[in-house]
């Protein structure tokens, strides 16, 4: 070894060189290892891959598991019942009642007895006795000296066995390490800080079973300084048994010879703490309950620990984890993490209601490093995550940073008594700071103990018949309610609408600035007249505002949702939790240089504009030459009137080739030799012009608000067609103050803030029941209802959903009830599958509220931003209502009268009060929605209408909701991830804890044997067939034994058959929804029904040659598979012929026949046996799905083929979408289909009645293609149900005239000579 320093004239570097020779023997040590984190320094030569196999095993103590029977006897003590019998129950309990029971079941009741007798000295209640008051106090102490603690007995066979048999093989465990003497150091971490004191309460009083011990309780409520001087002693042996809870896991223990795991737990981060502390040749020993699936579920998620979190466990520095620690499914850590978390010290997310306590920063920090290594290379991944140093002379003190790379190191903590305080205090400064800053992401906080099991309240009982429609109160999101605090910062975020066409016009960017920031959220979709844009929320940086400023923005805020309505509205200033301002026109996005910088946009806010707007709705107009005109009105909006509520027009033109003398261009004003005319005729209170020359403005009314997030209802608007421009004379306008293209966006805004709402409640539930783990646009979509009214709901993954719940619910029961028959097995299934049962399991988890069914209206929507709105005045007629209103709107501008409050008080105060009514109603229909799926859409209201039709719509629409969340999460995560949400939706999956249960349970159930015998050349021939090997070859008999050979049903097929359907329609409808990602529902049912009907089933049997190997025992079935195998190879040759004629794909050639139910039900139960010989894996039974079916279902099961006649499911589709204007039709050479005027799809063929049937094929591939096409064309709600009801009765009368002639023409070919 050679150490190389510079001279010291040089000024060296800190650089320290350890050269090692080739025939150097050295071994590379986990304190070679830490000589990095403690020198920042690096050891060269090692490679990436060795220092991450290096850092994954360092710290790897050996693993035990030490298994206890569950406690059987939690009967209560003498002394809990003399209290009660005392009448002291309910007082002595209220310190203790939350522990009482944790503690009897995890301790026993030696235990129990000591929390009470501490609770009694802690209680100052009274108890009423002959009308005087007498001390409980006294009383406890009575009882105390009368029933003493019994001391511990161990003994589980006596009689007065008082604690658990946990706790028992606990100190069996402890005991084991009575050799280590000295040397000792132990840990036991269990969950509520009252076990753990209890537990040195117990271990203390063991009368020298275990006099070596020393131990401690190290709680999270204990003072900072009590729990370093704990470890102080624990590091020098004055303690060497510490009985920690989960919140102190973070502080660095001492190493240890042992780590008990008492309460299991599947924490990651808590194992990863765990594992830090045991001493490379300790024990990390995990109690588990004998037969609890939980147990063993927690075991499974954490046993061994992943590498790539485990290379953060070799020191306190740390280093950034290579993958995110996952969360826990432990929801009874809520209790635990409530005793604890009593310190009002805490950041809390404002989306998720998530809180970070101190204890939990570093595994937040930990997260937020993993979710930052995407900017690193791959030598920064392992640079230490925590830097520290030592203060003080006397006493060790030590401060701490955090040190992320790529950014700057976070602000050093205060002086703290250890590395562990150390390095909490510093991670949750740095938290802080990123709070502060906007940019502590919603993903790094808790989730686990967020959400509430109890019922809602005031949801109808589930038993009881009703009247109408199940209704539930819309949720609103938590965001707005957490943001309810003092304004320090705003937080803004900016919108941009992205044109896609030129037909839209330019939107102004704006920004909503709230009290909290908002998360991060995606862009989403707009339509206008069927022409998408997109609106682009961008997160960007805080912004420190004056009260000054503030009132200003205030004021803007409450002028823009004026606008909006086009009425008086009024929101008291501290009720407002969001404000709005408009961005300079030229604003680009600018992000930082250096890190996770969000852009700064304050200095981008049009404060002039703004200004200008708060104090002023409406301005003079300067128009003294042409070109002021012109400078006044560029991008201006201007109305005919002064008056704040009333038609607004955009500008388009100044016509300096018109004039007021000019003879009117309309021509409902031909009559008049000029505008002059017109005005002094139609105009109240017209005394002429100063300027009879000045130049006139052309312009077009500006639409009012429209629902653009429904592409049908946008496209059906009357706002976005074409308007007749009309001119005005600019002396008798008034000048909007908030610019055209702001107001654009201004009209926006309800759509906006609704999908905002929208999509945070997505956020809020994907954490509180799913731990994040379903993507949010496909959770988005599975909560949104059809009667929603949005380019996407949940029906398609409803589908999906539905056929998973089917098949994971048939192999529960297949596992559970092993011996009853199929029948017995439906009626089992339908107690999880029911729409019954899943009302029932979303109802008790809170469900129905987060549901999104009701489309956005104008007239109902209150904005998220206020809490508190009311109106100033009633509102002001524009429409034809009001007579002045109707000439101004038609005719031109009315007078100049700066008094906008003769207006106002054109209405009675009886109409007044009449309004307020009505608008309290509206407010109130706003707190509740239906979940009904049928909607009718009303031409005269702002948006649509529910009717409802049936009592039972909303209970179907929750049901298939809990389904599309299933469907959901099997997109997002696959089969594990999807079986974890249907256990967090409380679905009845008893005894099951984890997919991998089901399979290990099966193999528990003896298989049946029949008298039936296979060859090994049939098991070869089959594996050939389905493409996969059978690890367990005896399914294969009981698979193809037909019910005829097998006197018993266990012994044949009817089982396997059960499961295999199942299995089936779940992997047909996984196909087709890949397949057809832009298809309906309905054609996605009519798919699946033809592929795995009976027909299809048993014509795929054949085809793959698998009915040769069916077991019978009845020569009459025998005798119809041959004959159906005959027939049905003559059809295939004909379809095939026909097909190559027609220059078409082959379609059903198998539907004119009745197969024998024994084909379609042995390829069933063929799924199902290859499932159960692979363990309930689903590698075999894709295997043979992608060899042997699909090719089959993608050559002759597609939309084109699925009837003889594509015209008629063309029109079937087309009219279950609730379209009603279609029609095929032929103009010169060419067959057309036409929607709505629309053409679909065209073609051309020598006949009528073959050019038809060509275009229905294409017309039905071009729905395939574009899912969107209906709803962005059609506009049926505007017709009447009598022009429906002709509409109908025309296009079936055509159908059949078309379908008779195909069939004639058959006729006639088929017809002899």
């Amino acid at each position: 070894m050679r150490v190389v320093l510079a001279p010291q004239d040089q000024n060296p570097p800190r650089v320290l060189a350890l050269v090692f020779g080739e025939q150097s023997s050295i071994s590379l040590d986990d304190q070679l290892l830490q000589l990095e984190t403690v020198l920042h320094a690096k050891v060269f030569g090692l490679t990436d891959h060795d220092r991450f196999h290096f850092l994954s095993r360092s710290h790897s103590p050996k693993e035990l598991v030490v298994l206890y029977d569950p406690a059987t006897s939690l009967a209560n003590t003498e002394l809990s019942q003399s209290l009660q019998g005392a009448g002291l129950t309910q007082d002595i309990y209220a310190s203790a009642l939350s522990a009482y029971h944790e503690v009897l079941f995890e301790l026993g009741a030696c235990a129990t007895d000591m929390l009470l007798s501490e609770a009694t000295r802690k209680t100052g209640a009274t108890k009423e006795n002959d009308g005087s008051q007498i001390s409980s106090i006294e009383a406890c102490e009575q009882l105390s000296e009368d029933l003493r603690c019994p001391s511990v007995n161990l003994d589980i066979t006596s009689g007065g066995f008082n604690v658990t048999p946990k706790f028992v093989r606990l100190v069996q465990a402890l005991e084991s390490y009575r050799h280590y003497g000295k040397e000792f150091r132990g840990v036991v971490f269990v969950r509520r800080q009252s076990v753990a004191r209890l537990m040195v309460g117990l271990l203390k009083s063991l009368n020298g079973l275990l006099d070596f011990l020393r131990p401690q309780a190290l709680v999270g409520s204990q003072p900072d300084n009590a729990q370093g001087d704990i470890l102080l002693k624990f590091l020098h042996g004055e303690h060497n048994l510490l009985v920690a809870t989960p919140s102190t896991q973070d502080l660095g223990f001492p190493g240890s010879c042992v780590v008990i795991r008492f309460d299991l737990t599947d924490s990651e981060i808590y194992q990863a703490y765990a594992r830090f502390c045991t001493r490379g040749d300790g024990h990390l020993i995990y109690m588990v309950e004998k037969g609890n699936d939980r147990h063993r579920c927690a075991l499974s998620r954490i046993s061994p620990l992943r590498p790539e979190v485990a290379v953060v466990c070799h020191a306190m520095e740390s280093s950034v984890p290579l993958s995110a620690f996952r969360g826990s499914k432990d929801f009874c850590l809520s209790a635990a993490e409530a005793e604890e978390n009593t310190t009002s010290n805490f950041i809390q997310d404002p989306t998720t209601g998530g809180r970070i306590y101190p204890h939990d920063a570093v595994a937040a920090v930990h997260q937020f490093a993993w979710q930052a290594s995407c900017h690193l290379n791959e030598h920064a991944r392992y640079s230490s995550l925590f830097e520290f140093d030592v203060q003080g002379n006397t006493h060790e003190a030590y401060i701490c940073r955090v040190t992320i790379p790529g950014m700057s190191s976070g602000p050093w903590s205060a002086t703290c008594v250890s590395k562990g305080h150390a390095r909490r205090a510093a991670a949750f400064q740095f938290l802080r700071t990123l709070s502060d800053a906007g940019l502590c992401d919603y993903h790094l906080f808790p989730v686990f103990g967020l959400r509430n099991p109890t019922a809602f309240e005031g949801l109808p009982a589930l038993g009881e018949r009703h009247a109408g429609i199940r209704t539930y109160p819309r949720k609103a999101p938590d965001f707005w309610k957490n943001s309810a605090v003092p304004i320090s910062h705003l937080y803004p975020t900016a919108i941009r609408i992205i044109q896609s066409s030129a037909s839209v016009k330019p939107h102004g960017p704006m920004v909503l600035l709230t009290r909290r920031p908002l998360p991060d959220m995606p862009s989403f979709r707009i339509f206008f007249s069927s022409v998408p844009a997109t609106v682009q929320l961008i997160h960007c940086a805080p912004m420190a505002v004056d009260s000054e400023r503030l009132q200003e923005l205030y004021e803007y805020t409450i002028r823009v949702w004026e606008t909006i309505l086009n009425k008086p509205f009024d929101c008291p200033s501290d009720q407002v939790l969001g404000f709005v301002a408009p961005l300079q026109s030229e604003w680009s996005l600018e992000l930082g240089n250096d890190g996770p910088f969000l852009p700064q946009v304050d200095a981008q806010i049009a404060w002039d504009l703004l200004h200008l707007a708060a104090c002023e709705a409406i301005v003079p107009i300067k128009f003294k030459d042409p070109k002021e005109l012109s400078a006044c009105l560029e991008d201006a909006i201007i109305q005919d009137r002064w008056s704040r509520f009333t038609r607004r027009y955009e500008v388009l033109n100044i016509r300096e080739d018109l004039s007021p003398l000019s003879k009117p261009l309309d021509p409902q004003y031909a009559e008049y030799e000029n505008y002059i005319e017109v005005c002094k005729d139609r105009r109240l209170g017209f005394e002429g012009l100063k300027d009879d020359r000045q130049p006139l403005i052309e312009v077009l009314k500006m639409p009012v608000f429209t629902d653009r997030l429904n592409p049908a209802f946008a496209n059906s608007q009357q706002n976005d067609r074409a308007e007749e421009a009309q001119s005005f004379i600019p002396e008798l306008c008034a000048k909007y103050t908030i610019p055209a293209s702001t107001f654009r966006t201004v009209m926006l805004l309800p759509c906006i803030i609704r999908r905002i709402d929208d999509l945070l409640l997505v956020k809020e539930l994907n954490a509180k029941f799913f731990g994040h783990s379903i993507n949010d646009h496909l959770l988005h979509m599975a909560l949104t209802t059809p009667s929603a009214g949005i380019e996407y709901d949940y029906e398609r993954l409803e589908l999906l959903g539905d056929t998973f719940l089917k098949f994971l619910a048939t192999l529960y029961v297949f596992v559970k009830i092993p011996n009853e028959n199929e029948g017995a097995m439906h009626l089992e299934r339908q107690k999880i599958i029911s729409n019954k049962a899943l009302l029932e399991a979303a109802i008790a988890v809170q469900l129905p509220p987060f549901i999104q069914s009701r489309p956005l209206s104008l007239k109902n929507f209150i904005p998220s931003i206020f809490q508190k709105t009311s109106f100033r005045g009633p509102p002001v007629k524009v429409s034809g209502d009001h007579v002045t209103a109707e000439k101004m709107d038609t005719d031109g501008p009315e007078a100049k009268n700066p008094d906008t409050t003769q207006n106002d008080s054109m209405v009675s105060s009886a109409s007044t009060k009449k309004k307020s009514k009505k608008s309290n109603k509206v407010f109130n229909e706003c707190e509740s929605q239906s979940l009904g799926d049928k909607v009718k859409l009303s031409p005269d209201s702002p948006g649509p209408v529910l009717h409802v039709c049936r009592a039972d719509n909303s209970s179907q629409a929750v049901a298939d909701v809990a389904e599309a969340i299933i469907g959901a999460a099997y997109l997002s995560g696959g089969i594990e991830n999807a079986f974890d949400v249907m256990k967090a939706l409380n679905l009845p999956l008893l005894g099951v804890e984890q997919w991998s249960d089901l399979g290990r349970k099966n193999k528990a159930i003896p298989l049946a044997h029949g008298s039936a015998t296979f060859q090994s050349e049939s098991v070869m021939a089959i594996e050939t067939i389905t493409g996969c090997h059978l690890r367990r070859p005896e399914f294969l008999v009981q698979a193809l034994t037909h019910t005829s050979t097998s006197k018993s049903q266990a012994c044949s097929y009817e089982r396997l058959e059960f499961i295999g359907d199942a299995i089936l329609d779940f992997m047909v409808m996984r196909h087709i929804f890949n397949r057809n990602r832009n298809l309906g529902p309905g054609a996605l049912t009519l798919l699946k029904g033809a592929m795995v009907s009976n027909s299809a089933l048993a014509a795929i049997s054949v085809h793959i040659g698998l009915h040769k190997h069916l077991i019978v025992g009845s020569p009459h079935v025998a005798a119809e598979v041959r004959e159906y195998e005959t027939l049905l190879q003559q059809k295939r040759q004909e379809e095939y012929r026909l097909a190559e004629k027609e220059r078409r794909s082959p379609g059903q050639y198998w539907l004119d026949l009745e197969p024998p139910k024994a084909l379609s039900d042995v390829v069933e139960s063929i799924i199902g046996a290859i499932f159960l010989s692979d363990d309930f894996s689903p590698d075999g039974v894709e295997n043979f799905f992608a060899s042997s079916l699909r090719p089959f279902y993608d050559k002759h099961i597609r939309l084109q083929t699925l009837s003889h006649h594509p015209t008629k499911l063309l029109f079937e589709l087309i009219q279950a979408k609730g379209c009603h204007q279609s029609q095929i039709v032929k103009e010169h050479d060419e067959t057309l289909v036409l929607v709505h005027g629309v053409v679909l799809a065209s073609a051309r063929d020598t006949t009528t009645v073959s050019a038809a049937r060509q275009v229905s094929v294409l017309a039905l591939d071009a729905l395939e293609g574009d899912a969107n096409f209906l709803r962005q064309t059609c506009d049926c709600w505007t017709s009447t149900n009598k022009s429906r009801s002709r509409e109908l009765k025309k296009q079936l009368a055509s159908i059949d005239k078309m379908l008779a002639l195909e069939a004639g023409r058959n006729e006639s070919k088929d017809a002899p000579e």
